[in-house]
């Protein structure tokens, strides 16, 4: 059987799932990056990133790494840490109801209580059009913060359609710490770079990114904003 052992807690594959062996390394691998970038001197600095785009005090940043443009945004939540990680780690499937970003989002199979695998589309942005990815899950609790990372892999249980492009996510990574102020509020900061395939002008790739990060941001806020009120309600 398969296992994976980081940050002190063990990911093993029962037998029936062995055969998604690949999603589960390539899901411990982007988590491990992800934890070595949000966590470098560089990221805190963005000494050597590019400011692609702002609104409402989110910033999106870009660098080359060797596999593309990666992306990343920070932003500040109104709710509690432990409710925002359990939103996004365990309401994939209800994630296109509220976010317009998604054409659809599916929870397609738990590999572990850390682990998971997910099929989800976007909408149409700008020129580009609709793609679907499917990719593996994992989180991790590390000191005070939820790390939650996911990569790309392929697999026959789900084939790509003639609706959609099937695109590339190489890292799509979330770190979710609480303010160090108030603790009804979460720090977040996400890293993404993915192929849409196909040929696409860099120019706007990175509008089509900051855009789309942008407003994954806008949305969260008036999210986790209505969760609050109900919940001081």
């Amino acid at each position: 059987m398969t296992s994976v052992d980081l940050f002190n807690v063990v990911d093993t594959l029962s037998p029936e799932n062995e055969k998604y062996k690949q999603g589960l390394i390539n899901a411990s691998e982007s988590l491990k990056e992800a934890y070595e970038i949000m966590n470098s001197v560089s990221y805190v600095t963005k000494e050597d990133w590019k400011k692609e785009s702002e609104s409402n005090g989110d910033l999106v940043y870009s660098k080359n790494i060797k596999y593309g443009k990666l992306f990343s945004l920070s932003s500040e939540l109104p709710l509690d840490t432990e409710t925002i990680f359990k939103d996004n780690w365990t309401g994939m499937e209800n994630l296109s109801q509220w976010n317009p970003n998604y054409a659809f989002t599916h929870s397609f199979k738990n590999l572990s209580d850390h682990v998971d695998i997910v099929h989800y589309g976007n909408n149409d942005m700008m020129v580009i059009k609709g793609r679907d990815f499917v990719a593996c899950r994992m989180w991790r609790k590390i000191g005070d913060a939820y790390y939650l990372s996911a990569r790309s892999f392929e697999t026959s249980d789900i084939p790509e359609s003639k609706a959609n492009v099937r695109a590339n996510l190489h890292l799509g990574a979330g770190r979710f710490q609480p303010h160090p102020t108030d603790p009804n509020k979460c720090q977040v900061d996400f890293v993404m770079c993915l192929d849409f395939k196909g040929w696409i002008p860099a120019k706007v790739i990175n509008a089509v990114m900051g855009s789309m990060m942008l407003k994954d941001a806008e949305v969260n806020k008036k999210r986790y904003q209505q969760m609050r009120d109900a919940k001081n309600a």
